[in-house]
């Protein structure tokens, strides 16, 4: 089973290794340097998913409001896609964010080839918005009201 771990700076290669894994299926080539922004950033809130000794997946969320959460670049290896391991890292996501206590809302961009997998795990798309990440590529803005 894998372990969540904190987003440490001396990861930082290997989750780009993961981004890198994930081009151009699911991430675009120049949003790299944004995505590699963000790591030099502290982060409290970005994971780290381990399988034995390997670093298979990352992600991560933060506040978009008051009562809202946004999750944020969440990818696993695609060698480990279709295995679960993203809907087991999106359950520990909201396990965290309803023990914060403060947040009524989860809340997500993505793309037409994931917005299925989210469907499935009970999101519901609030905004759409074609061509938006580049042509041929559309954001779903998504959301999910957590249960008390």
């Amino acid at each position: 089973m894998e372990e969540l771990l904190t987003y440490q700076s001396n990861f930082k290669e290997k989750v780009l290794r993961i981004f890198d894994s994930n081009v151009p299926q699911f991430f675009l080539a120049e949003e790299r340097e944004p995505f590699e922004h963000f790591l030099n950033q502290q982060r409290s809130n970005y994971y780290l998913v381990k399988l034995k000794a390997e670093i298979i997946g990352a992600g991560g969320f933060c506040a978009e409001s008051c009562d809202e959460a946004r999750v944020c670049w969440l990818m696993i290896h695609s060698a480990y896609h279709k295995k679960g391991v993203g809907s087991r890292l999106m359950s520990s996501f909201e396990k965290k964010i309803i023990e914060e206590g403060k947040y009524k809302f989860i809340s997500l961009k993505t793309a037409q080839t994931t917005e299925k997998f989210y469907q499935k795990l009970g999101y519901t798309t609030e905004l759409f918005e074609k061509d938006h990440w580049a042509k041929g590529l559309d954001m779903y803005l998504m959301k999910k009201e957590i249960a008390r």
